[in-house]
């Protein structure tokens, strides 16, 4: 009787690497190799598709070993008496599990790096702000005083924000995926395409700036 298995046909296996497919109380070498060799049939396997490649193998047509029987009724018979189809069960199941755990342990692996990934970004950033003047952007311009000649000068300094908030919003992500936490229920997305400008206006010469005085004409 056919028996569908969801695992391609392993011609590898390795009996002793799973519980199920270990060899049962008072079964001889050769039933518990014709059944290791009905596993590794994969889909669509069946005894009298073994019966038949042990046939062959007896005419001659391949260049294995003896197989373990030729008769097809043995074959039966080792199948009932040593519950095959309960042990194939029994065999998926395992790999089941075991396909799961490693799925699983790959997960948490994913997810610890993300929340890494999370963290050193966060960290950059803190970083980026502790030394924010390194990365203004500043711009100069003279003013002419009443006798035309320059007596004040017109700082703007420039913070470029947006790569800085893309980065904390990265960071919130990988980590809140990692935690398996949901997305706050409101989010916002904050886009700053220019630097934010500040503005004073210092006196040329003097020691403390005027904020917002530039109604003199530029030069």
């Amino acid at each position: 009787m056919a028996e569908q298995h969801t695992h391609a046909p392993d011609e590898t296996l390795d009996p002793s690497a799973w519980d199920s497919l270990a060899r049962q109380a008072g079964e001889t070498p050769k039933a518990h190799a014709a059944f290791l060799d009905y596993v590794r049939m994969g889909p669509g396997r069946s005894l009298r598709k073994l019966h038949g490649r042990y046939c062959r193998q007896s005419d001659g047509e391949s260049t294995a070993e003896s197989p373990p029987t030729q008769r097809l009724r043995t074959l039966e018979e080792w199948s009932t008496r040593f519950a095959w189809q309960k042990r194939l069960a029994a065999y998926k199941d395992e790999r089941d599990r075991h396909d799961q755990e490693r799925w699983e342990a790959r997960r948490r692996a994913v997810r610890e790096r993300d929340w890494n990934a999370g963290e050193e970004l966060r960290d950059l950033a803190a970083k980026v702000l502790a030394q924010a003047p390194q990365f203004v952007k500043t711009t100069r311009r003279l003013l002419r005083g009443g006798d035309g000649a320059p007596d004040r000068e017109v700082i703007t300094l420039g913070l470029d924000a947006d790569a800085l908030l893309k980065t904390l919003k990265l960071a919130s992500e990988l980590q809140r995926q990692a935690a398996e936490v949901p997305p706050p229920k409101q989010q916002h997305d904050v886009h700053l395409t220019n630097p934010i400008p500040i503005a004073f206006v210092r006196a040329k010469g003097g020691s403390k700036p005027d904020a917002g005085d530039d109604d003199a004409p530029a030069s």
